[in-house]
């Protein structure tokens, strides 16, 4: 339903789940775009690349768990890693530290 005020459209009043469901759509569509721009600028990779890259991380991370914390030195930057970033730049453990690989 669409309220005007001097002929001109000024609220419009819909259902909360096609409200939801527009919301979604967008959402999908933005993460293609994403995606299109990833493949043309070739950052892509194979699946199995993909699930062995995390297959690493993971058990990276739980080494890193099972290991005394006071020993690594974590930056500013490096705590707010996303996990896409995480997945796609493994961390590297050393004695002195943890290391972007």
């Amino acid at each position: 339903m669409i309220i005007t005020q001097n002929g001109k459209p000024v609220y419009v009043i819909e259902f909360i789940q096609d409200r939801e469901e527009r919301e979604e759509a967008i959402a999908l569509l933005k993460l293609v775009s994403f995606a299109k721009n990833d493949k043309q600028a070739g950052r892509v990779m194979s699946s199995s690349s993909f699930k062995e890259r995390l297959a690493q991380r993971k058990s990276s991370l739980t080494e890193l768990n099972n290991n005394d914390h006071s020993k690594y030195i974590f930056s500013e930057k490096e705590k707010s890693y996303s996990l896409v970033s995480c997945l796609f730049n493994p961390v590297e453990t050393s004695a002195s530290g943890v290391k972007r690989a």
